[in-house]
């Protein structure tokens, strides 16, 4: 027990310098253009097994032909990770679902759960430092409260927006957005 508080807390401090270093803008990015079709693949391996565990149906549905965008593939892989692996946490029945495409303006991605959801008053603070929804079981679902904060900064760092939709005991939908950028003379 006392080595799980540790790791706890050193995940907890771990997560609280790198928010500071990307707040004082110390972190360094790699920038190039990537698919993020690969990097959604690889998050979704990664994080089957927790679903399959829990009997949830994790969903991929990606345009791969609108896969590409300029930013770090490490940082992005971290981001859509901690929605992915907070869809699994805050799911207990049913499925998430995660969806690569395409508008006029902008290239996104969607992470969308049918889980406990989000009420219409907490939405607001969601990536607020240390914010949780579940307050009543945050010690059973675990986390730091700063994933959010860090994949808001990181996403917003790498040129993006990040927007959240809820309905509480329906499900949650994160939104990761990028404004359409030539590559190469094309786009």
């Amino acid at each position: 027990m006392l080595h799980q508080e540790a790791k706890r807390l050193q995940h907890l401090v771990d997560d609280l310098f790198e928010l500071s270093k990307m707040e004082e803008g110390k972190v360094s990015l790699s920038l190039e253009w990537i698919d993020l079709a690969e990097v959604i693949d690889n998050a979704v391996q990664k994080v089957q097994l927790k679903a399959s565990d829990k009997g949830l149906i994790l969903r991929a549905s990606l345009n791969r032909s609108t896969a590409w965008v300029h930013g770090d593939g490490l940082r992005m892989e971290q981001v859509i990770l901690n929605l992915l692996e907070n869809s699994v946490r805050y799911t207990e029945q049913g499925e998430i679902s995660i969806t690569l495409g395409q508008t006029e303006s902008y290239v996104f991605v969607a992470v969308k759960d049918t889980g406990i959801g989000i009420s219409e008053d907490e939405l607001p603070y969601v990536f607020e430092r240390f914010y949780r929804v579940e307050k009543s079981r945050s010690r059973q679902h675990g986390g730091t409260g700063l994933g959010l904060s860090i994949a808001k900064k990181l996403i917003e760092l790498q040129g993006g927006e990040i927007f959240v939709s809820s309905k509480l005991g329906e499900g949650t939908t994160f939104e990761i957005r990028f404004k359409l950028e030539e590559q190469g003379g094309s786009i």
